[in-house]
Order: structure tokens, then C-alpha cells, then sequence
């Protein structure tokens, strides 16, 4: 397990206005440079490290992995790197939360997804909402090639609740270290990978605090790594969520549970 590793970049308010305005207009957006060569190297480590063990059939086409967050603190950073974290945020509340961390490593030979929307993961009780909720974030450890199945996005479906031709859209492309985030209303598929070597991507995906998230991060994250996890990490996980209680006046309270950790670290109950 690598040590804690800090986040090379800072919210700087003109670069996060210039992604949420990308991602409020065509639906996705490119931070390069977002993840530094550390960064990749512990994650790719780790990556492989899990891989190793899964083995390789003739119809194998990718390896995955769920909540890489509780693999190892590397991952665990760049989810909570501040200028990601504040684009996020700005779209989604300053109270969203990580629905998901996930590995989705393309062997070479696979085949092309489906467009689809991520809403599909809470069923058809999800209707298409006329607002984000929820931003979906494609890590390029490797770098994403036209060859090696970089994700099709089609701008402008996030604010259109038709559906799209197959093939439609552009391939994002960009190098390693870069982070891809797309609204998760936006048509996209992970495309084929045409090379002769495997592409590894994380899919992390942030989400409005009142949705359910895919992972249930509080009875799975290593006690270990909640003793070392930064406060930002705590929240996205729900670790700094208490349930209201409403009052006689109408009005709400967050009573914290026994021992638990405050509310976004107010030591008062938060009434609204």
C-alpha cells in the first residue's frame, strides 16, 4: 500500500469557471495534467498489482474493479484533488459526494460500448433531469488513443433527453495524467481498443448528496485508511453526513451520532 500522496494542482477560480462552463455547454471537459507522474505510477502499480491474479480467456475484453478509494490512498488524492473537487462542486453543491470509484481496463481486441447514459445505473426510476446530476470522470492512466478506445462523448446530449444515433459524437483524446469529466446525462462509450496493449482507466463518478451512490464507501473503506483519509475524502465517502431530524417549527437539525465526526467539521447541530 503506497503512503498518502498530495494533489499537484489548486482550484484556481478562472480554470474552474472555464470547466464548469465546458461541462455546463457541450456536456464534458479535459483537465490536463491533473494527475502528476507520481500520481500515475503508485496508480498503476496498484492497478496491476489487482490485476495480476484475474485471469486471461480467449473472450476476456477487460479487467474490472470496484472502489479502487479503499485500494489504496493514491486514488483517494486525485478523487479529491481541488480543482476536480471545485468543478464538481460548483455543478453539483458544495455537499456532493462519490457515488463511485471503479477500474475499467481495456485489453486489447475489446469491442466498443453501446452509447449510453449513466443514469441507467438507478433504473428507470431516474427520470432525465434539466440539471446535472452527476459528473462522471474518466482517468487516463495511459494515454486515451483513437486506437486504444478513448471514450465517444456527444456534446449536447446532457440537455437533450433524445436519443442519439449509434457512432455519433467525437473520441476524447488526451494523454496521461489527464482527467476527462463529462455530465452523466452526456451519451458516451468507452470505444474499441484497436492496439496491442492494454488501456487503463479509472471511472469516478461524483453525484448530488441526495442520490444513492453505488458503493456503500462507510462498511467497505479500511479502517486504516479512515485513520490517514483527508477531511475532503471523509466527506465524499458520507463519513461527515448525519441525518436531519425535523422540528415542531418546521425547521431541520443534524444530530450527530454517537462518536461520530461532526458536520462538515461544525461542532453544532446545523439547523435550516
Amino acid at each position: 500500500m503506497s503512503t498518502m500522496l498530495e494533489s499537484p494542482t489548486v482550484a484556481n477560480e478562472q480554470q474552474v469557471a472555464h470547466h464548469q462552463e465546458q461541462l455546463r455547454t457541450q456536456g464534458y471537459t479535459i483537465f490536463h495534467n491533473l494527475i502528476s507522474p507520481e500520481h500515475l505510477a503508485a496508480i498503476r502499480a496498484s492497478i496491476d498489482a489487482h490485476i495480476v491474479g484475474q485471469a486471461e480467456t480467449p473472450d476476456r475484453q477487460q479487467y474490472h474493479g470496484a472502489n479502487l478509494v479503499a485500494w489504496d490512498p493514491a486514488f483517494c488524492a486525485v478523487a479529491a484533488d481541488p480543482l476536480l473537487l471545485a468543478t464538481c462542486e460548483g455543478l453539483l453543491g458544495d455537499d456532493c459526494i462519490l457515488s463511485s470509484c471503479n477500474l475499467g481496463a481495456r485489453l486489447p481486441g475489446c469491442t466498443a460500448q453501446n452509447l449510453h447514459r449513466d443514469t441507467g445505473i438507478w433504473g428507470g426510476s431516474m427520470p432525465f433531469m434539466p440539471f446535472p446530476i452527476g459528473i462522471q470522470t474518466a482517468w487516463c492512466i495511459d494515454d486515451f488513443t483513437l486506437e486504444n478506445g478513448a471514450t465517444r462523448l456527444v456534446p449536447g446530449s446532457h440537455i437533450d433527453p433524445a436519443g442519439v444515433a449509434p457512432g455519433s459524437g467525437i473520441q476524447a483524446v488526451a494523454p496521461a495524467g489527464s482527467v476527462i469529466a463529462f455530465d452523466g446525462q452526456a451519451y458516451h462509450a468507452g470505444e474499441a481498443n484497436r492496439s496491442n496493449a492494454l488501456r487503463r482507466g479509472v471511472l469516478t463518478l461524483y453525484i448530488r448528496s441526495w442520490i444513492k451512490p453505488q458503493t456503500d464507501h462507510k462498511r467497505s473503506f479500511p479502517a486504516d485508511l479512515i485513520a490517514t483519509a483527508s477531511p475532503q475524502v471523509l466527506r465524499l465517502l458520507g463519513f461527515r453526513r448525519q441525518s436531519p431530524v425535523e422540528l415542531p417549527d418546521g425547521k431541520s437539525v443534524i444530530i450527530p451520532a454517537p462518536s461520530a465526526t461532526y458536520f462538515y467539521d461544525n461542532p453544532e447541530p446545523w439547523a435550516y
